[in-house]
């Protein structure tokens, strides 16, 4: 068995929610088969939770996906994936898409969100990739 850290943060699934990334609230039990079967082993991983339905029919509300924690520079060259992000203070996890110019579009799966693009100009400073979730959900 490795045991994941779970935090008892909630990633916005909508707006936007305002946690700090350091309240650890347990930690799960994980299979070291499973994690090798599923390509993680010796990843660093955590557990969290899902607020709101913008990422749907993907994660819904109440959701708790299994993410693979990146390291701090983790904000160029990244796949097209969903990731845990915090975007000017707040956390969202989203569908993150690189555009030809360098660019970045923040989309949700739920088709009543707009997307959010983001270019060099306009670019924030307050903008850290997380984490990618590994498309499990506990």
């Amino acid at each position: 068995m490795i045991w994941v850290d779970s935090y008892d943060v909630f990633v916005s699934a909508g707006n936007g929610a305002h946690n700090e990334w350091d309240h650890l609230e347990a930690r799960v039990p994980f299979s070291t088969a499973w994690l090798e079967d599923q390509g993680l082993a010796g990843k660093r991983l955590a557990v969290l939770k899902v607020q709101g339905d913008s990422m749907s029919p993907t994660l819904e509300d109440g959701d708790t996906p299994l993410v693979e924690m990146l390291p701090e520079d983790a904000v160029e060259n990244l796949p097209d994936s969903v990731y845990v992000l915090r975007l000017n203070g707040q956390l969202l996890i989203k569908r993150l898409q690189s555009d030809l110019m360098g660019g970045l579009y923040i989309k949700s799966d739920n088709p009543a969100y707009d997307k959010i693009h983001l270019t060099q100009s306009n670019k924030p400073d307050d903008i850290r990739i997380i984490a990618r979730w590994t498309g499990k959900k506990i």
